[in-house]
């Protein structure tokens, strides 16, 4: 028999009670020892261990639990008490999650405020404000596409993302569930309703993992098709009773017994790299693989029910939601500290992070979640609760972040990358400044949209155009370009585009949206825009693409899809100059500055002396061979090596020179330093147009 309700006359007056399921519900061990699983999954994951590259799906494990187990609390109310009771629901969810979240935001802004400097802390409050009222998905999607948020250490507050889902999804699930119950109180109603949103979240999911991975992995619509698998999951349980099913059928016994393991080390084995996927179509699978895994568990006994419910891995699993709290902001901040590689980053942030989980549980979680007082003004424990995470987030946070003080444990430089003895008797002080403003300073530059690049003009002048043309690093040097046209009376254009290289076969990193624009500007910059400008020098510039990124470097060609990086590189780099050489205009290919793996803003924030932050730089690319060769052999080609302008103690580079800050991080120059680089540019580019008229 279903456990279908059945409808009731509304004029009768009788509540439509959802009859109990004839499977008991009481305390679930191998529930608790799957959280282990899946907390440990990811720590592992974060600490680098190897052979866990994929050890992220313990969110997807966490994910498709908590859908099955907050339904099963929503059909409980609904077979005892006819309606969900949302004020006990609200309750009893801010009581158990917000605690554990302030102390650790509060925590981890106060661990911050003494190792990282006020610089670095300043891009955090923002991440601390969403982590605290639980919207920080949406909050770190938008940071992750801006590209001009300063560089720093990762954010120890990033792993609130996926307990910003769960916590959305608390919020909007038992509404819905309360609105499709008073339409049509029918369990088969549901779980038609929960199928259909969930298909199209996997929708959501496949479409927007091409095209935009960052959507896709942090999106709430993107990844809620495995929170809805679990509580599709505790709807069949109910409406089909199917642990009495299973229980009578001896085949289906022998089934589960052996598909329990079984599914736990397939799980586990595709958190590790042996199983080669896409990180969608890992996801959907490690959500089915979740489902299947519950189900079993849920459904008899077998060697993994057993394991997962011994005392030491259940109790592991109740103080779960600490650890996955604990162990991140532990990581990050141990990190700036002290060197640490895979093994012991997973000693670190595993052990104390479950120790800071345990006290938590033991002095502020337990006794406010266990609460009986509580628990009968559940009213006062939300509004309690609400208060708590906004004042968290709002005031107490933002405090301790935006304090202004020097870190009290100085953090070590990453390796190699700090010279040990100053080479220089440099004793510049260091100017009080915004950091922060100094960091997200860029130049203006003209959107150059349209194909006849009528609006990629900075300046204009009556001496002819300069186009400039590349990625950041070439916008990094309009104000010297733009010194240059002004001197000379000539027009300057502008053709950026963020993250795209310059050359005509490269496509940037793969990354579907990205990879998409750059192809669009690629089009509209080779295929008549160049000659609509009709300029009298081309300039390239951008960051040395034979660096690895975040992905592999795409190309157009189909007969180069096989090279390595830096082959294609350099094939594209000869195929693009022999391009712009067919235009007839002189060009000029601006060398990639020397790379620098510490942010001297960063240091410059807390420092005294500007020989503090004397950074050790090194060259990563491997296209200025190429470039060198080509412009070698002809005389309307020319390379600038501004090396030495910008570190002319090299390796050594100085973060202040002539009283003015060479960088605003790593990679870029300040506004004010380009604009110190006129007369070096200038001179090449007069030689250029000299050798060019010559020949």
């Amino acid at each position: 028999m279903s456990n279908d309700a059945q409808r009731v006359p509304a004029e009768s007056g009788a509540r439509v009670v959802l009859p109990p399921s004839a499977s008991a519900w009481g305390q679930r061990p191998h529930l608790d020892g799957l959280r282990t699983i899946a907390v440990y999954l990811v720590v592992a994951y974060h600490a680098g261990i190897g052979g866990f590259a994929n050890g992220f799906i313990g969110v997807d494990l966490f994910f498709t639990l908590s859908g099955y187990l907050v339904t099963m609390v929503l059909l409980h109310d609904l077979s005892g008490h006819g309606r969900i009771r949302l004020a006990r629901f609200y309750g009893r969810r801010a009581r158990r999650l917000i605690p554990a979240a302030t102390l650790a935001v509060i925590s981890t802004s106060a661990g911050a405020l003494l190792v990282s400097t006020s610089f670095d802390r300043s891009t955090l409050t923002g991440d601390a404000t969403a982590s605290s009222l639980w919207y920080a998905n949406w909050h770190f999607l938008r940071e992750s596409s801006d590209y001009f948020a300063a560089e720093g250490p990762e954010s120890p507050f990033i792993h609130f993302w996926s307990l910003a889902i769960e916590e959305q999804f608390y919020l909007a699930f038992p509404l819905v569930v309360i609105v499709v119950w008073r339409l049509a109180p029918r369990i088969r109603v549901l779980i038609g309703a929960v199928t259909a949103t969930m298909l199209l979240s996997v929708a959501a999911q496949i479409g927007l993992g091409g095209d935009d991975p960052n959507r896709a992995y942090l999106g709430t619509d993107a990844r809620a098709y495995q929170i809805l698998a679990g509580s599709l999951l505790a709807l069949v349980f109910w409406r089909y009773d199917l642990r009495a099913t299973v229980a009578r059928r001896r085949g289906a016994v022998v089934v589960n017994t052996l598909s329990g393991p079984l599914l736990l080390i397939v799980f586990v084995l595709l958190g590790t790299s042996v199983l080669d996927v896409g990180t969608s179509a890992r996801g959907i699978l490690a959500a089915l693989l979740a489902a299947g895994l519950i189900a079993a568990l849920e459904t008899g006994r077998s060697a993994a029910t057993g394991a997962l419910s011994l005392p030491t891995v259940r109790y592991l699993g109740q103080i779960s939601y600490g650890t996955y709290l604990w162990h991140w902001p532990v990581l990050v901040l141990a990190d700036l500290v002290v060197d640490m590689g895979p093994a012991s980053a997973f000693a670190v942030s595993g052990v104390i992070g479950t120790a800071l989980a345990a006290l938590s549980a033991q002095m502020i979680e337990h006794p406010i979640r266990l609460a009986p007082r509580l628990d009968r003004i559940p009213a006062a424990a939300i509004a309690a609760g609400v208060a708590t995470a906004a004042v968290t987030g709002l005031v107490a946070a933002p405090a301790l972040l935006e304090a202004d003080r020097r870190p009290t444990i100085v953090a070590r430089a990453p390796a190699d990358s700090q010279v040990a003895v100053p080479t220089t008797d440099d004793d510049t002080p260091v100017p009080d400044l915004d950091w922060a403003a100094v960091a997200i300073a860029v130049p203006d530059v003209p959107p150059c949209e349209q194909l006849d690049g009528s609006d990629c003009f900075a300046s204009t002048g009556t001496g002819g155009t300069m186009l400039l043309i590349g990625d950041s690093h070439a916008r990094m040097l309009v104000p010297a370009f733009a010194e240059i046209a002004s001197a000379q009376d000539m027009s300057l254009a502008v053709d950026f585009s963020q993250g795209c290289p310059w050359q005509y076969e490269l496509l940037g990193d793969a990354d579907g949206d990205k990879t998409q624009r750059c192809a669009a500007r690629r089009e509209r910059t080779y295929g008549g825009r160049i000659d609509a400008i009709d300029p009298v020098l081309i300039v390239v510039a951008g960051f040395p693409a034979s660096v690895e990124g975040k992905g592999a470097m795409t190309t157009p060609r189909s007969e180069w899809q096989d090279l390595d990086r830096a082959s294609l590189v350099e094939q594209a780099t000869i195929a693009t100059l022999d391009r712009l050489a067919d235009v007839g205009v002189p060009v000029l290919v601006v060398e990639p500055l020397p790379h620098l793996d510490a942010n001297p803003v960063s240091c410059l924030s807390a420092a005294t002396l500007a020989s503090e932050c004397i950074i050790v730089a090194h060259s990563e690319g491997t296209e200025e061979p190429a470039e060198r060769a080509i412009a070698a052999a002809s005389d309307t080609i020319a390379t600038l090596d501004l090396d030495r302008a910008t570190c002319p103690d090299l390796p050594a580079c100085r973060p202040i020179i002539d009283g003015i800050v060479v960088r605003r991080d790593p990679h870029h120059l300040t506004i004010e330093f380009a604009e110190t680089l006129s007369p070096v540019i200038a001179a090449a580019v007069d030689a250029l147009l000299a050798d060019a008229a010559g020949s």
